[in-house]
């Protein structure tokens, strides 16, 4: 068994495959379609933003941002997408899948 990520962050503009085709990926495997997506991009745009959230990205941040801004992002969204608990331990259970 492996673990997943709680929160994937990716730039818009990657080298080979783009952040918005990744995520879109991500979105449409039943393994990783939970897990929120932020997106990092320079670029701001609404039909930039747009197409993120229609790549189901719950988050877009614009650069240049401060290393805080990153950190209270991440915090929320983790706050607003948590990780699944054990209900009799209170444990992390992490999403977690069968290779």
């Amino acid at each position: 068994m492996a673990c997943l990520p709680n929160l994937v962050i990716l730039d818009i503009m990657m080298p080979g495959q783009d952040g918005l085709s990744a995520c879109e990926q991500l979105q449409h495997d039943p393994e990783t379609a939970q897990i929120p997506v932020m997106l990092l991009s320079a670029l701001s745009q609404p039909d930039v933003v747009r197409s993120g959230v229609m790549a189901g990205a719950v988050h877009h941040m614009v650069k240049p941002f401060s290393p805080d801004a990153l950190l209270r992002s991440v915090q929320s969204l983790l706050r607003v997408h948590p990780t699944p608990v054990d209900p009799n331990t209170g444990h992390d259970l992490g999403r977690s899948y069968q290779w």
